[in-house]
């Protein structure tokens, strides 16, 4: 489902879970393929909604970790048991602002929460009015952080270097682990969104307009170091990172999707190897829906970055090898 909020342009979009006659439970599909917590809506402010299938979606979502709430009663849940500390997310009239914090109390016309601010430091505490509560939103990616941030001995946090990049043309600063760097590239184990970290970015230096160290006394880079946890490692194994034609030739025998980045285009072109020579890669382009689309011919010199095995991918992967082998 796709779900509008009155005087709030960023609709909500899930996976419809359950309601009752003052909430909608959603999973929220934050980004990709990613369901990212329950989101309960309150119906008051809901605009329009929209609901729509998506084979791919379907499946992919299908063999999620995340379960259904049964209960005919939304509000309030089991997952608001004070005993059990759990950070909730709540957005009231304020379109884009958010408050983070501990349910203390639950009546018919309040909620009352113990807030925490960005620098997870316990500021004060707050009643919010039922009827001016947009939505709010449990067990995220961004508030699960912060929970395993303060019930974490800041002393056992380990010290990474957290690199933010940014490249030529392009707007996005690119912020992770350098893994891996050669007289070419950089290998990033990229963090994408809410401190945690999703597949391997490859950067092209030539491109590379501005790098710099995050500070390790900040608290974005502290979570980020709590949640790190390499799915994959370069030395000995996996992709040789030598030069470029080692890391393509790989990627080729690999027959494995990578997504690339062009000289001065914000999409991505996604698809796998099909040839490989000193100057340039032909790929077979596929569309969202795994179908193949075209081949083209990418000279090095235009790519400004590869992602290979984050979430988008591996999730298109495995609806491809499902549907080979039904064929």
């Amino acid at each position: 489902v796709t779900i509008k909020i009155k005087q709030r342009k960023e609709p909500i979009t899930g996976l419809y879970v359950n309601h009752d006659n003052n909430w909608v439970a959603v999973l929220e599909n934050t980004y990709d393929y990613v369901l990212d917590g329950y989101t309960f809506i309150n119906r008051e402010w809901i605009d329009h909604f929209h609901i729509e299938t998506d084979r791919i979606a379907d499946y992919i979502f299908s063999n999620s970790k995340w379960k259904l709430i049964n209960s005919t009663l939304l509000f309030p849940p089991a997952l608001f048991d004070k005993d059990k500390e759990k950070l909730v997310e709540i957005w009231q009239h304020k379109a884009h602002k958010f408050r983070l914090g501990e349910v203390k109390n639950i009546n018919e016309q309040y909620i009352t929460m113990r807030i925490l601010n960005k620098q997870a430091q316990w500021i004060e505490y707050k009643k919010f009015p039922l009827q001016k509560i947009r939505f709010f939103r449990v067990n995220t990616r961004y508030s699960c952080s912060y929970q395993k941030y303060i019930t974490t001995d800041s002393t056992k946090i380990p010290r990474l270097e957290i690199w933010e990049i940014k490249v030529n043309n392009h707007n996005e600063i690119y912020k992770g682990v350098v893994i891996q760097e050669n007289e070419e590239w950089i290998i990033l184990h990229q963090s994408q969104r809410d401190f945690n970290f999703d597949g391997y970015l490859f950067i092209n230096k030539n491109f590379i307009k501005q790098k710099n160290i995050v500070s390790t006394d900040r608290i974005s880079a502290k979570i980020l170091s709590l949640n790190y946890s390499p799915m994959w490692k370069y030395e000995g194994k996996g992709i040789d990172c030598t030069n470029t034609m080692h890391i393509f030739s790989t990627f080729m025998e690999k027959k494995e999707n990578i997504a690339i980045g062009l000289e001065s285009d914000d999409y991505i072109l996604v698809g796998k190897i099909a040839k490989l020579n000193r100057k340039s890669i032909v790929l077979n382009k596929i569309d969202e829906q795994t179908n193949f689309i075209q081949s083209q011919r990418i000279p090095f010199s235009k790519i400004r970055l590869i992602e290979y095995k984050n979430n988008y991918l591996t999730s298109l992967s495995k609806y491809e090898n499902l549907f080979a082998s039904i064929d």
